[in-house]
């Protein structure tokens, strides 16, 4: 068991305020044009998610006076495999978009590990669509990269049965006590500093951003948040 992070809280004090909204959800979205050896594929992200302690986790804040995380020793990631290769390609996007929609709306219970699920769609012989949705709390987009390319290391070595060569995994656990006791020693000089610099804001500053050439919007959303096509 370890404390939660900041910003692992803040996640969860949304879940629990708005459960049902899709916010925090994550969902990697990769085009593979080439043939795919599902079983192989499936096999890597279950060994991903073993290797890993944070997508074994699960949280626990019921009668507790603050949350913590629980690593499970072994869970199952739930997968979904289906072939649309019969389905018009215009069918298949449509397909794909209600997909995406309802899995982000899904969501997960943060009590019940993993807060991991993934799906592959086979789109014609040489062409499918993986789709791997997590919960945010467990991972951020400085882990994305050197996930996915754990992940395609262990699917290479699943398809070709050579032993993958991996980096070391370095553990949240540790890393999330040291931040607390860090957070607990540094608070009042923290608070203290923000306080001055602060001081006299009374109102939120908008935000803005480009959308297209000399057209800046306030508010809004140009995307789907937490998806990431690769």
């Amino acid at each position: 068991m370890s404390p939660l992070t900041p910003v692992q809280q803040g996640m969860l004090f949304h879940h629990l305020m708005s459960p049902d909204s899709g916010v925090d959800i994550e969902q990697m979205i990769c085009t593979l044009r080439e043939p795919v050896a599902a079983g192989a594929l499936r096999s890597a992200w279950q060994q991903l998610i073993s290797r890993h302690e944070v997508f074994r986790s699960r949280f626990e804040w019921q009668g507790l006076e603050t949350p913590r995380r629980v690593v499970e020793s072994a869970v199952a990631l739930p997968w979904t495999e289906e072939d649309w290769r019969e389905v018009a390609p215009a069918t298949q996007q449509i397909k794909l978009e209600a997909f995406l929609t309802a899995d982000r709306t899904r969501g997960f219970n943060p009590a019940d590990a993993p807060l991991a699920r993934a799906a592959l769609f086979q789109l014609g012989d040489a062409e499918f669509v993986f789709v791997w949705t997590f919960h945010h709390m467990l991972a951020d987009g400085q882990s994305y990269v050197r996930l996915i390319n754990d992940g395609l290391a262990l699917y290479e070595a699943a398809r070709t049965s050579v032993a993958a060569s991996l980096p070391p995994v370095y553990e949240f656990s540790p890393f999330a006590t040291w931040l607390a006791s860090h957070r607990r020693d540094q608070q009042p000089a923290a608070e203290s500093f923000w306080r001055q610099a602060l001081a006299g804001i009374a109102a939120p500053t908008p935000l803005p951003f480009r959308r297209g050439a000399g057209e800046v919007r306030r508010g809004g959303r140009l995307r789907p948040a937490g998806r990431f096509r690769v």
